[in-house]
């Protein structure tokens, strides 16, 4: 057989090393990637949410008509959240939550200050705790689970050509799958 000389580079990636920095730089590169991949297969729906100071506009052919001239509210996620559990005109069943009860935000740094900045989002924080303050995470609120992404090549701070509201993804139980062809 034939001999091919190994360079150490490639001996650092043959073997799973977590102390490795080669690996670590290129498991986080993947990540990364990974992120923007579902950030703009999830953006692909028809479905749009505008928050508006009229109270929100829904737009289904997937282009958003009007610019928003407000950030997120809990008021928002109210109206989403009733949106997404009502069948469709089209006869298509609600979108499933997932097992917990509950359907997933993901939302863009200025999205999910929006929301913390509400104080409808503050009376939901009293009884618990003080600690999305300081950690920066969000809290289940209206039946969303909520998580900030700061990933800005995911997620834009400004959405289209709005200058107060940051872009957030909403999904249910059956938003996407990877499917692995070998």
């Amino acid at each position: 057989g034939f001999k091919m000389p190994v360079t150490q580079f490639e001996m650092d990636l043959s073997h799973f090393n977590m102390m490795n920095p080669l690996q670590a730089a290129l498991r986080d590169q993947m990540s990364l990637t990974m992120d923007v991949m579902a950030a703009e297969a999830l953006k692909t729906s028809p479905v749009k949410f505008i928050p508006a100071a009229a109270g929100g506009v829904f737009d289904t052919d997937g282009t958003p008509s009007t610019t928003s001239d407000r950030n997120w509210s809990i008021a928002d996620l109210r109206q989403i959240h009733d949106y997404m559990r009502q069948p469709t005109l089209a006869g298509a069943a609600p979108v499933p939550k997932f097992r917990n009860g509950t359907y997933v935000g993901i939302l863009s740094t200025r999205a999910a200050r929006g929301i913390r900045n509400d104080p409808e989002y503050k009376d939901w924080l009293a009884p618990t705790t003080s600690s999305p303050f300081i950690t920066g995470l969000l809290r289940n609120v209206e039946g969303f689970d909520l998580y900030e992404c700061n990933h800005g090549d995911a997620l834009a701070n400004l959405a289209g050509s709005s200058v107060t509201t940051g872009e957030a993804l909403f999904f249910g139980a059956d938003a996407g799958f990877l499917v692995e062809i070998e």
